[in-house]
């Protein structure tokens, strides 16, 4: 005879469900739970019950949601992406029998690394986060836009899918009829060229992209597999704000060198060097990165035993690095000087500093301090002298100096002051100041126009300076000096308005070189934001102009006439594409002198 006592077998019933429901709670949990994207994420290890039935991959990126066209492959097939370049993948999705409300993801995975979650970050400007891959926004459709049947593999009811827009999740969907369906969902992704870390996506890296559900659990059927495309001359990364020398820096091997940051999420110190003029680039000494990062005011100068030397300014103090490179007898491809502090000072307006090299090896930074401007000296084998400032009788404040060292160690200086004028003095072998003598006078007044002046060149056969700075108006101006410390009146040198600030860049949007009696200006045109090329011979004649980077929304540009590459001598041009302040746009151009 068997004795059931009811009550007892009902508690045992009632903590059975309740650790069972405890159990798919925490699930849930650990499936939603929000850790770095560059980490992987736990998953619960059997497979959904739902299934991918195929996936295609979609190359026009513009292209309506439910068009049946701009493919990039058939079915089943993910051919190669291109890093800092949007694409499309839409899955077509059958649910098993189960009648509930599905939530779909997306996991990723490089190589043979573990599967990560893909969140949604912005493209090529984030608000949080720089992951390698995630999914993006793209205008061809909005978040939740019904997606038609247009893969058709399933048998069963087709529902409406949907487009997935800057979201880590798709909408809800419960199918019908409660016997099972399928639904389409079309994902908006970007793989970055560098991510926060900083981490580097290589040419020929391989990615695998699968779909989760709301437990984490990964769906059976074809899986998208891809390799990965650098193309020649992308760099990535996000460019330095500031007005001053940041390369491309050339060794006698024809080794090029470039500061730069990752992303702008991750504003570190960033060495990146190319072997192969200019075609494909890396960063060198990622371990010893400077300390001191916030890259937004600094200039640097290569000396001729491979030392690039930066003048780095903060908000309240100003610092020393230094990179060798392979031209070192010493230490090669390393950073030697981290963080040395040359001076503390009150927060500028606005950060900016430039450095430059003495033939006998002492260095000379001049940098912002609130809003006046001071200068250091570092002897050789000494320290940075006690900072003074460059007061004279304007009493409007100072900014944006330009440094230039002339053979015999005499050091040009070029600023602006607060009130739009143009300023310039000489720092002598004795180290004594001559008096400032004013060089323009409508250099801007805005927050806009705060860093007005070019790096100054120097024409060595004519014994010239040459200060170009954009004027009020918007226009390219230049002024030379060939003896005494007067510049000459003004001079027009662009037949177009050059954009100023573009996107918080703090600088005109204008580089210039000098080679032999020749002075090379290239600039972003405010009407289009396209690069242009002027090279000046005649100072008495208005230069043509040609365009050199169409159809971009150009924001930096940055040169050196480089020695050493095929076709030399060449202007060798890092640009920003059209990064609009964020990442992924920096470019590699080089431009024989010759047919200049």
């Amino acid at each position: 005879m068997m004795i059931i006592i009811t009550g007892q077998r009902n508690e045992n019933f009632r903590i059975i469900r309740i650790f069972k429901l405890s159990v798919i709670l925490l699930a849930i949990l650990l499936s939603g739970c929000k850790e770095n994207t560059n980490k992987a994420r736990v998953t619960i290890g059997s497979y959904s019950t739902d299934r991918v039935t195929a996936f295609r991959v979609r190359a026009d990126y513009a292209m309506d949601l439910d068009e049946d066209s701009g493919w990039a492959a058939v079915l089943n097939e993910a051919p190669p992406q291109t890093v800092d370049k949007p694409f499309r993948i839409r899955f077509e999705v059958e649910s098993d029998t189960s009648f509930y409300r599905r939530q779909y993801s997306l996991q990723y995975r490089r190589n043979n690394e573990p599967w990560t979650y893909m969140d949604a970050h912005e493209f090529p400007y984030p608000s949080e986060a720089s992951p390698t891959l995630s999914i993006v926004s793209c205008k061809a459709f909005f978040l939740g836009e019904k997606a038609d049947d247009l893969i058709a593999v399933s048998i069963k009811t087709a529902n409406k899918g949907a487009g997935i827009s800057l979201s880590p999740v798709t909408p809800g969907w419960i199918p019908e009829p409660k016997a099972g369906a399928s639904a389409e969902w079309e994902f908006a992704l970007v793989i970055r060229r560098w991510a926060d870390g900083p981490q580097l996506v290589k040419d020929g890296d391989r990615f695998s992209i699968r779909m989760v559900d709301h437990l984490g659990r990964p769906l059976s059927g074809p899986i998208p597999e891809f390799s990965v495309k650098v193309p020649k001359g992308h760099l990535g990364g996000t460019f330095v704000e500031t007005p001053a020398r940041i390369g491309p820096y050339e060794n006698t091997k024809g080794e090029l060198y470039f500061i730069m940051e990752p992303t702008e999420t991750d504003n570190v110190f960033m060495m990146v060097k190319s072997t192969d003029g200019g075609q494909s680039w890396f960063e060198v000494d990622a371990d010893n990165r400077p300390q001191i990062s916030d890259l937004e005011g600094l200039g640097s100068v290569m000396s001729k035993d491979g030392i690039i030397h930066i003048a780095h300014q903060i908000s309240e103090g100003v610092y020393h690095h230094a990179f060798a490179t392979s031209d070192h007898p010493d230490s090669k491809d390393r950073w030697v000087v981290d963080s040395r502090l040359i001076s503390s000072h009150e927060e500028p307006p606005t950060q900016t500093a430039d450095i430059t090299l003495r033939p006998d090896g002492s260095l000379v930074a001049v940098f912002a301090a609130g809003d006046q401007l001071q200068y250091s000296i570092l002897e050789p084998k000494g320290e940075w002298s006690k900072a003074k400032y460059l007061n004279h009788k304007s009493t409007a404040g100072f900014t944006n100096p330009s440094l230039l060292c002339l053979p015999n160690g005499t050091i040009e200086m070029a600023y602006k002051s607060l009130d739009g004028k143009g300023w310039h003095r000489q720092l002598l072998t004795d180290n004594s100041l001559t008096q400032p003598q004013q060089f323009a006078s409508n250099l801007g007044t805005s927050e806009d126009e705060m860093m007005a002046i070019l790096p100054l060149v120097y024409l060595t056969e004519k014994e010239t300076t040459i200060a170009v700075y954009r004027q009020s108006d918007g226009y390219l101006y230049l002024s030379y000096k060939s003896s005494g410390n007067t510049y000459s009146e003004p001079l027009i040198v662009s037949d177009r308005t050059v954009v100023t600030n573009a996107v918080d860049s703090d600088q005109a949007g204008a580089d210039v070189v000098a080679w032999q009696d020749k002075i090379i200006i290239s600039f972003i045109a405010e009407e289009d934001r396209d690069i242009y090329l002027t090279t000046i011979s005649d100072f008495n004649q208005l230069p043509e102009t040609k365009l050199i980077v169409p159809n971009i929304d150009g924001s930096w540009v940055r040169g050196n006439i480089l020695y050493h590459l095929q076709n030399a001598p060449v202007y060798g041009v890092i640009y920003d594409a059209g990064s609009k302040g964020g990442s992924g746009y920096n470019k590699y151009l080089s431009l024989g002198i010759k047919n200049l």
